[in-house]
């Protein structure tokens, strides 16, 4: 693995978080991100006020959405009752033949959900299979 420039990362993750949160600047722990440029990632306590949600309230899916953009990687970690601990980790495209080089746009990864469950949303019998 390559090591990344840690404004590359930086630029990367602030554009996920500025489309999920309206900027970095409604995001206070921003200053205190701790980035790690051996895995290209980035890992920030970010203030939830209560949930986060899909639909009322979307920041969720807005980040989910831009970190498919972005060819990033978004995982929650945990946190405290106010905080949600993320890992945000810069892939370096769409192809490549390791899972950390590579991200798929959100259209992939819905085709590949989506092709477990049946036109009325019912998942198929069919267990899942580990993809390489």
């Amino acid at each position: 693995m390559k090591l990344m420039e840690a404004k590359v990362i930086e630029d990367k993750v602030e554009r996920v978080i500025a489309r999920a949160f309206g900027g970095v600047h409604n995001v206070p722990s921003w200053k205190r991100r701790q980035v790690c440029t051996t895995t290209g990632g980035l890992k920030i306590s970010i203030p939830v006020g209560g949930s986060m949600a899909t639909y009322d309230g979307d920041r969720l899916t807005r980040l989910v959405i831009a970190a498919h953009d972005e060819c990033v990687r978004f995982e929650i970690i945990g946190g405290t009752p106010r905080y949600m601990t993320c890992w945000f980790h810069v892939r370096e495209g769409r192809i490549g033949d390791s899972m950390w080089q590579r991200h798929p746009t959100m259209e992939v990864a819905l085709a590949k959900i989506r092709k477990h469950y049946d036109v009325d949303g019912k998942l198929i019998p069919e267990p899942f299979k580990k993809e390489v």
